[in-house]
């Protein structure tokens, strides 16, 4: 990918650049079998956990070369209101009865526009946990990305619903961040699937090969 490569364009053209850029990329969807989880991440982390693996909030911080103070531990302990604490990984599962939950519980819908939706294998050691949502699960293990089953990414949708300039610049900010990810799974040789799955779209898989010609876009 040439990164000096980009395209200015106006607000009012980016949406319709962006789709046009991926549907360019598109490639047959793949059947996914043996995945269970959902882990949902913001998309400017998306390439570093590709190069690590997704990891324990503590263990970020020890990437970084950082050490969580005790009144951050306590901050982030699921005591302390944070959903997985700071040693366990956060995930949601669909794969549960769903007529078996109480009135009150509520479920983690990990299909969200805002979001890349890491699918997990089935394989991983994890545990049910009803503390925060009816259908989390945590699991004390990095996970790797020989786990991963796929990425999902919910681009257009997000980008066909955005109101604000703010809304939209963060869009653009995601596709961006979306080659970035590529760029980094080729160079970690990393062959997981890429699916734009969303909502009143065709749904596609993403050719890596195509998407690393792509260039950034960036407002005029």
């Amino acid at each position: 990918m040439n990164h000096l490569r980009i395209i200015k364009t106006s607000h009012d053209q980016a949406y319709h650049l962006i789709r046009e850029n991926l549907n360019h990329c598109k490639t047959m969807i793949p059947t996914v079998v043996g995945a269970k989880y959902h882990h949902n991440i913001p998309y400017h982390k998306v390439s570093s956990v590709i190069k690590h693996g997704i990891l324990s909030l503590e263990e970020q911080y020890k990437l970084e070369g950082k050490e969580l103070t005790s009144e951050q531990k306590m901050k982030y302990s699921r005591e302390g209101g944070h959903i997985n604490g700071v040693d366990e990984i956060s995930l949601a599962s669909m794969d549960i009865d769903f007529s078996r939950l109480y009135r009150d519980e509520i479920v983690y819908d990990p299909y969200s526009e805002h979001l890349v939706d890491i699918l997990i294998s089935n394989k991983i050691k994890a545990y049910r946990i009803t503390e925060h949502y009816a259908n989390e699960y945590l699991t004390e293990n990095k996970i790797n990305t020989n786990d991963f089953k796929t990425i999902d990414i919910r681009l257009l949708q997000y980008l066909k619903k955005c109101i604000s300039k703010e809304d939209l610049e963060q869009g653009i900010q995601n596709y961006n961040n979306l080659l970035d990810v590529v760029y980094m799974m080729v160079q970690e040789n990393v062959d997981i699937p890429i699916r734009e799955m969303s909502v009143n779209e065709n749904t596609f898989a993403l050719d890596k090969i195509k998407v690393l010609e792509l260039p950034k876009i960036v407002i005029k």
